[in-house]
């Protein structure tokens, strides 16, 4: 090559990779999963202590257990979600993992739950309607979790390109504290 061809590319700018639609979509998909988890956990934890306040034989152990896992769960989708969106993520690939295998468990308690409420004569509206609410959540969490997939490499080129242009390093970072505490 010459320099006269050299000099054509000169002209043309430079993109930065994009943050990826898809991965915010999911990132998206897991804050509305994990507030879901978290509204009906506290929804349901009210139900169960208005409706057994007055029995003796009430034991709240069971329902505070029950609201403490469920929060845990709303509380990681929720920040899974956050950190995808703004792009805190390390990568995607185990909150994609995660989602796909969440996505599983889901579809096998909503099958089982369908089956149930079928072997119960079908007169059983609860877990065939639980069942399918499982379902959707299931597809959500699957279409959260390949969507995520899919942007990954464009994720990581841009997580690059941050850093390049942010080198604030932890390294940096606790150079600077040492700095400040000689002060």
């Amino acid at each position: 090559m010459s320099d006269d061809n050299l000099s054509d590319y000169d002209d043309e700018p430079i993109v930065s990779p994009t943050f990826p639609k898809l991965v915010k979509t999911a990132g998206y998909i897991w804050i509305v999963f994990g507030s879901l988890i978290l509204l009906s956990a506290l929804v349901s934890f009210a139900i169960e202590t208005a409706t057994k306040a007055d029995d003796p034989k009430n034991n709240p152990v069971g329902g505070v257990c029950s609201l403490i896992i469920s929060v845990l769960f709303g509380a990681v989708f929720f920040h899974v979600g956050k950190q995808s969106i703004s792009g805190e993520a390390k990568d995607t690939l185990g909150n994609s993992i995660g989602s796909i295998i969440f996505s599983l468990i889901y579809s096998g308690i909503g099958v089982m739950s369908v089956v149930a409420g079928l072997a119960m004569g079908g007169g059983a509206a609860g877990p065939i309607i639980l069942g399918l609410v499982m379902a959707v959540c299931s597809l959500g969490l699957l279409v959260a979790g390949v969507m995520a997939l899919m942007g990954r490499t464009q994720y990581k080129a841009w997580k690059k390109d941050q850093r390049a242009k942010n080198p604030k390093t932890k390294k940096r970072k606790k150079v600077d504290r040492d700095e400040e505490e000689e002060e």
